[in-house]
């Protein structure tokens, strides 16, 4: 019985130093990322104000990437009554990417940066009896700020799926000119600049890590 004791008590003391290293090692508070990595990240949108695009990221730490990413639409009807709209959009957004991670699987996001933005739509309507037709064209271009919010779920050291709330403040400059033949009035010209806020929109992610 003795000599039982003493295996046990043997035992008992060999696996003491694992365990104290282990007490020791804190939390898992890695985000899995290291410095001089890069990844690309895919957005997907839903509408004119919320794009789908791609982008770069480059990390200079394990919580720190910067940013660069490309968004746009282009879309392009035929109405019934001789009308035809076409639509061209798109934003560049480049900023810093703070991550903190949750658990071991999900890390929150924080980034900030600038971006630029132009919009492009024309109008062409053409009139079967006269045989006129008038073309307008409007240019929305500006820049500003833009924060967004967000998180992702690692699948894999190299994959994440996520969603992101974005919102920004810009600052546009508008410009409609409208072209056209025969004797209707058309409407003046117009230039102006705005103020514009985005109260939040909904991004879906998917990220690829190297």
């Amino acid at each position: 019985m003795r000599r039982l004791r003493l295996i046990g008590l043997a035992a008992l003391t060999s696996l003491l130093p694992a365990f104290a290293v282990r007490a020791q090692a804190p939390a898992s508070d890695s985000t899995g990322f290291r410095a001089g990595q890069w990844g690309t990240e895919f957005t997907l949108g839903s509408n004119l104000g919320n794009p789908t695009g791609v982008g770069a990221l480059r990390f200079h730490s394990a919580r720190r990437a910067l940013l660069l990413d490309v968004l746009g639409r282009v879309s392009w009807q035929s109405g019934e009554a001789l009308l035809t709209e076409s639509q061209t959009f798109g934003r560049l957004r480049l900023g810093t990417r703070w991550y903190r991670p949750v658990t071991r699987q999900i890390l929150q996001s924080l980034t900030l940066g600038v971006l630029m933005s132009r919009d492009q739509r024309t109008q062409e309507q053409r009139y079967v009896v006269s045989g006129d037709s008038v073309k307008t064209r409007s240019t929305i271009a500006g820049g500003g700020l833009f924060a967004e919010l967000g998180a992702n779920w690692m699948v894999t050291s190299h994959l994440s799926l996520g969603a992101a709330w974005h919102t920004d403040v810009t600052h546009t400059r508008i410009t409609q000119r409208t072209e056209g033949g025969g004797p209707m009035l058309l409407p003046p010209n117009v230039r102006s600049t705005q103020w514009s806020a985005s109260l939040g929109q909904l991004v879906l992610r998917a990220g690829v890590y190297f």
